[in-house]
């Protein structure tokens, strides 16, 4: 049985860290073989106050707090130094372990992988009929999308909500890359070095997924979201691995001519042409949802949102 640290970065998450935690206390594992260890990046709701009641109450929980927002890396990255166990368990302060199987089944992956990348599944907790919310969920849920026989995953499925790897693994590749500030890309530029470090990225058993209670978010706040991560983490990623670009399915055909890739510049083009100067039936298809076809919608939710990545891009050339 291996010892284990959950590390959780908090932000203004008053309404959801109780939830968290309380599964978290009802784990089937051995309460003195786990910790779990919060670090609140200056929230300004009452995170600390309802953290701290669990603090008061259970030994295996620690709380430090940060005097001013850090980022999302720089807060991980403290959690993880104040950890002292064989394994490392990264969740969100948003996401609620379905089970009472969460440990057990990252664990149980580590044990037969000492060099692996352990990744659960992420679920809305209610079934959505906005096509928006469908949409996410087909593209972002692994388990959806690929089944259960998942194994060596591609990086660009790295995700911190809900992922394990040995400490002494985590020591070795050195955390996470503190230069990321916004949303987005962290994970992802993680993931990548493991993955070139040959180590095993895999989806882990069905009972250490985790329900993700702050995803509803409109398409709006979505798109401005795409377009940020395009503006200010993307340049970051592509200058420390410029060749990585080639991993996106989709961001390489959104970026500058001259970028670092394999796509051929006429279709790069032509894309580019089509998600700028089509917008605008596409914002109308969108509006009228009920007339189309899932299928149809998903498609264009795609280029949709691809035009607020070219935003960014263009943000960030001008800049």
């Amino acid at each position: 049985m291996l010892s284990v640290s959950i590390v959780i970065p908090v932000f203004n998450s008053e309404s959801i860290i109780g939830q968290v935690l309380n599964s978290l206390i009802e784990q089937d594992y051995d309460k003195n073989k786990y910790e779990i260890i919060l670090v609140d990046d200056a929230s300004t709701d009452k995170s600390v106050s309802v953290i701290q009641g669990f603090v008061d109450n259970y030994k295996n929980i620690k709380l430090f707090v940060n005097n001013k927002n850090s980022g999302r890396s720089k807060t991980r990255n403290k959690a993880i130094e104040n950890s002292s166990n064989e394994l490392v368990i990264m969740l969100d302060s948003d996401c609620v372990p379905i089970t009472n199987q969460f440990i057990n089944r990252h664990v149980e992956f580590h044990m037969s992988n000492k060099k692996g990348l352990g990744i659960g599944a992420i679920y809305f907790p209610s079934k959505s009929n906005n096509s928006f919310d469908q949409f996410r969920e087909q593209r972002e849920n692994i388990r959806l999308r690929y089944g259960e026989n998942t194994t060596k995953l591609e990086f660009v499925y790295v995700t911190t909500a809900n992922l394990s790897i040995r400490m002494e693994n985590l020591r070795e590749s050195q955390g996470f890359d503190e230069d990321f500030k916004y949303w987005g890309s962290e994970d992802i530029e993680f993931g990548y070095r493991l993955f070139k470090n040959d180590y095993e990225i895999s989806l882990i058993e069905q009972d250490g997924d985790v329900h993700h209670f702050d995803e509803r978010i409109s398409l709006k706040v979505y798109c401005k979201r795409i377009k940020n991560l395009a503006q200010y983490n993307m340049p970051i990623l592509l200058e420390k691995h410029p060749e990585i670009i080639n991993f996106f399915g989709n961001f390489k055909y959104l970026e500058p001519l001259k970028a670092r890739d394999t796509v051929p510049k006429y279709k790069k083009y032509c894309i580019q042409f089509l998600v700028k100067n089509c917008n605008f039936v596409f914002k109308r298809i969108i509006k009228n949802e009920a007339k189309f076809s899932l299928k149809l919608l998903f498609f264009v939710y795609k280029l949709y949102i691809a035009n607020f990545y070219m935003e960014g891009v263009q943000e960030r050339v001008l800049k």
